[in-house]
Parts: C-alpha cells; structure tokens; sequence
C-alpha cells in the first residue's frame, strides 16, 4: 500500500503542495554562472572480488565445484598435509576417493583423482549451491552446455559416460560416452564434448559412470554453458561470463573495473597466496589454482585477461590492484610472522614483484610482437587494452607499505610514465592508521590517486561522511578514490534506508570540487547463502538475480552524471541532501530523503528560468530489500520546479 501512496505522490502535483508546512520546505539554489569544476569521467565504477563465491560458480559460469581436485586449506599448517580434494565430490559403488600428485596433469595442476575399479560405480559433483540433496547444477532443456574431462588409462576396460541426473535419477544433460578407442595406456587424453543439448529443466549432480574393471586417473571435469556473454568470440577463446550478471554491470554504466581484490590481492600468512597475474591466463586447465583469502579455492578460470576483456566490453577503464609485498594486514600481525615476513626493497621478492607489474604492462599496452604483447595476441586479443592505471597495495598502511610503495612506484614510473598510480592508507578513514598514512601520502605520494574505504552506518554517512570530501578539506590537486563503502546497520540487510544513506553520501562526494575521481561500492556480488560478507550489490543463485536497493542507487547516479560540477545551495539542517551537475543539454539534480517525514523541494534558478524537469524516483518503505525507480516528469511554475520528496526516496532528474 506504502508502494501505491508513493507512485500518487511522483505526479509532484502542485494540488499537493496545498498547506505544506514551511519546515518541510527546501529551497534549492544552482550556480551555473560560475561552474565549480570538471566531474571526473571515471567517477562512478564497479569493484570485483572473488567473495561471496562471485567468481567460479558465479560470474565465471563454471558448473562443476572443484574441477581440478585442488582443494586445500588456506591455513599454512595444513598447507599440504590436509588437502581437501575431494571437495564437492563423492564415489559410489568403489573404494575410498584417492588423489595423487605423481604424474599429474601439469605442475599448475598436480592432483587428479587416482580410481582403481572392480565394477559399477559413479562418480559425482554437485556442482556449486546449498541444495540439501546436494544437487546444485542446473540445467536447462534445450540449452547447450560444453563438457571437458582428462582421463589417463591405467590399464581400465569398460564404459564410461558422464552426464548430469537429478535427484530421483532423471536424467538432465544426456550421456556422453568416451570412446574406448580413443582410450590407449599412454600419457593424459583430453576429451570434449560440445553443444549438449539439455533434455530437462531442473538441478543435479555430475555423474561419471564406470562399468568395468582396472585403474585410471581423472583430473579437470569442466561443464560449462554455451548460453554467456562472450561465447564463440576469439576474445573469449576459454569461455564467456555469465550473462545476466554481466548484463547487471552493463546497466550500472561503469567507467572503470577494480579487479581482483581486494583482501584477496594479499594472501594472509604466506607470499604464494596472493594474487599473481601470470598465474590466471593461458589454457584453463593450466592456470594455478590458489586459496583464497575468503575460505575457498580460485580456479582462477576468471583470469587477468577475462578481467580485461570484460572491462573492453563494458566500456571501462582495467583497474588492476597489484600485490605490494605486505601479507593482508587485516589478521593477526603475530600469527602471520610464524610463517614469512613482508618483503622489503632489496629484497629478490619485491624485485619480482616489480617485473611483474612491468610484464603486466606490457600484457596490456605492448604490441603484438612483444613476449607479453604476443601471450595477449595467442589468448584472443592482438590489440592492446589500454592500461592507464595501477593500483599497488589495497588497504595497506604503515612504513614498511610505504617504502615498498615507494620502491615500486618509482619502477614503474622510470619506464612508464603514462600510468596514473592509485596508493593505499588502509582500510579506515578515521585513526592513527589513517592519519599517519595520509601523513605520507600528501607530501611524497600525491601525484599518486588515494584509495580510502569504509563500511559504516547512516550516522557517518549522513553526517561527517558526507562532508568528508568537501571543498578545502585536502590540499589542492588531491585525488581521492573511494574503493570501497556501503552503508551497513545492525542486521546488515541491503535495505532502502541504508541505500538512501548511501546515496546521501554519494552527493558528498559529488560536491567535492574533483577530488573525488573513482568511487565504488563493495562487495559487488553474494551467491545466496553462501556469503562470507555482507549487505552486496547484486545477490544472485544458479539461475536468479536480486538486484538490491543500493544497486538502484549506484544505478542512478551513473546514469544522471553530468560533465560539469555546479554549486548547489540550501540548508541541509532539514534533513535533504542536495548535489547539482550539467552538461550540454540540461542541469542534472539529485535529491535525497533518508528521512520518513515528506520534503518539498523547490529548485530555484541563478538565471535563466526553469521550463521542466524528467527523471526518476527510487521510494518505498525503509525496511525494503527490493524497489525500482519510476519515471516523474513536470512542468515548471513561474520559472521555478516545486516537486514533493517522499520520506526514504531519491529523485534523480534533468532540468530543462
């Protein structure tokens, strides 16, 4: 009912303005005789992280949970005595699950399944998912799906087929048999199947079946949709993304990508687990699966060169954050130091790192004939991506971060002087850590963008926050990037009062006279009930999106995003927040009520006077988890636009 009563009020009727109590009136006065300022074209972007399962199962549409076998623990105690292989899986009908590592599939990827078999028995995945029956593949009739396996003969003779079969047996994507006479007792066979067409909707288990008797070694069991963005391209030569998700990305607009991470970049207790680029491209089967930070393995089939591509795709500029040589400095600092220390400069390890960015610059930018520029040309892209920015370190701090930063930067700078660097100074905006690192950042780093995050609640977001960025608040010639924020409440639910307060700070950062260049919120993706944070961007399963309140927001004030930044006047003590852009056409205003008592806005012009207005209205009831904009369109009054703000509502418009 709530939702019916807001759409009354979007007709902004002047009838309804009849007997409003001056305390609810806002006047809204627009400068655009004397414009503040350029509105940086990357303002408004996305950030992914592998969290929240948003990667393998998610937005990399692979079917099949732990295709490779490499399940490990991230603790480095287990590191390698309790490896975890047979995650996801399960045989029936044959002796325990065994792995090896001897004679694996490559050095990339040592473990493989070893069976020795005396009859029938099925081997499963269940795929990625919280299904109590453990069926979390789904299937959709008529779609077509790729499947790949490695097997090596052993000395096997019998059938095997692998399909995908539900719970009471049915069978969903058909059997494949391999042939036995492709089947020869010599090294790894790897076999295809392509186009599999579908023959029932609904969600199973991976079933390899086995009729016979004798050994034989299976590793990297790969199913993946034909039906993604990219499929078929050359530039995705190993496999599209999931559509819908990126289709999500698309409607935000994003003018830059952060990618990978994110605490992931850093790995927590040793150097072998962070984030290493070469290790994520090439041939799938080849890539170097890792822990992640989160609790769970990256097969790394999203790679740098997917990240890339999509960042192509979607018209934004690759951010890519760069290992610095300081584990995650979120954990415990003791805990860490029982197993390696940060590098340091001198040390061979950040002197590896530093080529490593370099390679990475020429993966990107290099032509075609050179070692990295001819790795991009044989992964499906001869012309180069356009690297223009590097971020080294995420969420770092402290003086060992900032000599390695140092060190770093001056590398990449000597040969590359066209890449703009992104610093970090931790992952507070308030404190010592925060004031120390801006302490040196300011004098020796400011041709360098400064990466701040912060989760947080309406009060800050409302209050300090959005005043944080204000006008004089840095030296002049700051750049600040917002890489991470969300507004978080108790119960931390992605409700619309929490996106409001949000949005209230978005305006904030609006006003800031360009120092602020990149904002982002965080995290970007959630697989329902198998996150590790929370409120997200996008909530997602095998086969539904949620698209969340503060995604209507980001929405919003990516599509109303002008090229000139305008003083906007008017008292923010009655609870509306106020930012004021223009461009060729018009003046483009946000409003914000976070607030339950209704506003009336009156939009005063400096000049030339109003004709009309048309935008969009996000309202609803605070407690929301899900609401979309309307469409609100009027006719100015005596040169002025009066409109009512419902309480919990954003208005997003142009004037005319």
């Amino acid at each position: 009912m709530k939702k019916m009563l807001c759409a009354a009020v979007l007709l902004f009727s002047s009838i309804a303005l009849t007997g409003c109590s001056s305390m609810n009136e806002v006047t809204v006065r627009i400068n655009t005789a004397a414009p503040v300022g350029a509105v940086p074209e990357t303002l408004y972007g996305v950030f992914f992280e592998d969290i929240n399962y948003a990667g393998d199962g998610g937005l990399y549409p692979e079917l099949v949970l732990n295709r490779s076998f490499e399940n490990r623990p991230l603790n480095p105690a287990d590191y390698d005595l309790q490896r975890d292989a047979a995650f996801g899986w399960d045989l029936e009908g044959a002796s325990p699950l065994q792995f090896s590592k001897e004679g694996g599939l490559n050095e990339n990827n040592p473990t493989f399944a070893k069976l020795s078999l005396q009859g029938a028995c099925v081997l499963r995945n269940k795929g990625f998912g919280t299904d109590e029956a453990g069926c979390d593949i789904p299937i959709q009739a008529g779609a077509a799906y790729d499947l790949q396996l490695f097997y090596r003969h052993r000395g096997y003779r019998g059938k095997i087929t692998v399909s995908v079969e539900g719970a009471q047996g049915q069978v969903l994507l058909p059997p494949q048999e391999i042939p036995l006479s492709v089947m020869a007792p010599a090294g790894w066979m790897n076999f295809r199947a392509d186009s599999i067409i579908g023959a029932l909707s609904g969600k199973g288990k991976l079933c390899i079946r086995f009729d016979g008797v004798g050994d034989i070694d299976i590793d990297y069991v790969s199913l993946m949709p034909e039906d993604t963005h990219g499929f078929g391209q050359e530039a995705w030569k190993y496999g599209g993304l999931r559509r819908d998700l990126v289709d999500a990305l698309a409607n935000l607009q994003p003018r830059f990508v952060r990618f990978p991470g994110g605490c992931i970049v850093e790995g927590r207790y040793q150097h072998s687990q962070a984030y290493h680029w070469k290790d994520t491209i090439g041939a799938p089967y080849e890539r170097k699966e890792n822990p992640n930070l989160w609790g769970y393995m990256q097969t790394y089939g999203l790679g740098y060169h997917e990240y890339f591509q999509l960042c192509r795709d979607l018209g934004a500029e690759p951010l890519p954050v760069i290992y610095a040589g300081v584990l995650c400095q979120g954990g415990d600092a003791e805990e860490r130091k029982k197993y390696e220390q940060n590098y340091a400069p001198g040390d061979p390890g950040l002197a590896a790192l530093a080529e490593e960015i370099l390679d990475l610059i020429e993966y990107a930018n290099g032509a075609a004939d050179t070692v990295w520029g001819s790795q991009r040309a044989a992964n499906g892209s001869a012309e180069p991506f356009g690297l223009k920015y590097i971020a080294i370190g995420n969420e770092n701090f402290g003086e060992q971060y900032f000599a390695n930063l140092r060190y770093l930067k001056t590398k990449v700078l000597e040969q590359h002087p066209e890449i703009t660097i992104v610093s970090s100074c931790g992952w507070s905006m308030s404190g010592d850590q925060y004031e120390e690192s801006l302490a040196s950042l300011l004098p020796e780093h400011s041709d360098t963008i400064i990466d701040m995050h912060r989760y947080t609640g309406k009060k800050w977001l409302t209050g300090k926050g959005f005043k944080f960025f204000r006008t004089g608040a840095f030296p002049a010639g700051t750049r600040i990037f917002m890489g991470e924020y969300a507004g978080h409440n108790e119960e931390r639910t992605n409700n619309l009062e929490m996106a409001l307060s949000e949005a209230a700070f978005m305006t904030g950062m609006e006003q800031s006279g360009g120092t602020v260049v990149m904002a982002s919120y965080a995290p970007l993706f959630a697989r329902v009930g198998m996150e590790q944070w929370k409120p997200d961007l996008i909530w997602f399963t095998e086969d539904t999106i949620k698209l969340t309140p503060s995604y209507q927001v980001q929405k919003l004030f990516s599509a109303y995003q002008g090229t000139t930044e305008l003083e906007a006047k008017y008292s923010k003590s009655r609870g509306v927040f106020a930012s004021a852009q223009s461009d060729a056409e018009s003046v483009i205003v946000k409003l914000v009520n976070p607030y339950a008592r209704e506003k009336v806005i009156l939009l005063k012009p400096d000049s030339k006077a109003y004709t009309a207005y048309a935008g969009e209205l996000l309202a609803g009831n605070p407690e929301d988890l899900e609401t979309v904009p309307t469409a609100i369109a009027g006719e100015a009054q005596g040169g002025e636009v009066r409109l009512v703000l419902p309480g919990y509502s954003l208005a997003a418009i142009r004037v005319f």
